[in-house]
């Protein structure tokens, strides 16, 4: 998502992160497995972040990238630039998981009672047994 920012309206970084993507080797076949997640400090900036599987996001957009060697001011006249952007500011974001259980917790509130009281308290009764059994495998959740 890093690479996101290349494509954004701000242009400090731009030139950062392109050299510092520009730095690493492009690998030959994607990752399958799972991504290593960064360690974050204080002193961290947006481009430390950038990585080798950074370069996926052409791969899967089907655009080349040759024109982060050029300076941030004439990236605009590039046509791969501007579809990659066009992808960047429609793309929608969402957290499907999330969304599809807040969502399932609400009908489920709703089909208990239609009193907010009495929902109320079943959120609380949740949320303290919660508390007290935060293991919620069913390995333990008899014990």
């Amino acid at each position: 998502m890093v690479i996101f920012s290349l494509l954004s309206d701000e242009d400090d970084t731009k030139s950062r992160l392109a050299a510092r993507l520009l730095s690493l080797e492009r690998p030959k076949e994607p990752r399958i497995d799972l991504p290593e997640f960064p360690v974050v400090t204080g002193d961290s900036e947006l481009w430390d972040f950038v990585k080798p599987s950074s370069w996926e996001f052409f791969d899967i957009l089907k655009v080349k990238a040759d024109w982060l060697t050029q300076p941030v001011t004439e990236w605009q006249e590039s046509e791969d630039y501007r579809k990659a952007r066009h992808f960047v500011t429609t793309v929608k974001v969402v957290n499907d998981a999330a969304e599809r259980g807040i969502k399932l917790a609400s009908d489920y509130a709703q089909s208990l009672t239609k009193d907010s009281e009495i929902r109320q308290k079943i959120f609380q009764t949740v949320e303290r047994h919660r508390m007290e059994k935060p293991e919620t495998r069913k390995s333990t959740a008899n014990k």
